[in-house]
């Protein structure tokens, strides 16, 4: 089993749960959720994340500001 929960189902399209929750579209489900125009402009390996959906959003925030001020 994969520790960051792989392999994810799929999701034909987009949509905000009842909870209000993001479900990205995924048609593949091996490949991290990734912006075209990012991955052209920096490329390499990044995942997008919308962070407001996510029960640990302040944790988020300590980490990037840690990990940007290093």
């Amino acid at each position: 089993i994969c520790r960051f929960l792989f392999p994810h189902p799929l999701v034909s399209e987009s949509f905000v749960t009842p909870e209000g929750s993001i479900r990205m579209r995924r048609n593949h489900q091996f490949v991290n959720r990734y912006n075209p125009v990012i991955a052209s402009a920096i490329r390499c390996n990044h995942d997008v994340n919308f962070t407001p959906t996510s029960p640990k959003v302040l944790a988020a925030v300590y980490y990037m500001t840690n990990y940007a001020t290093k």
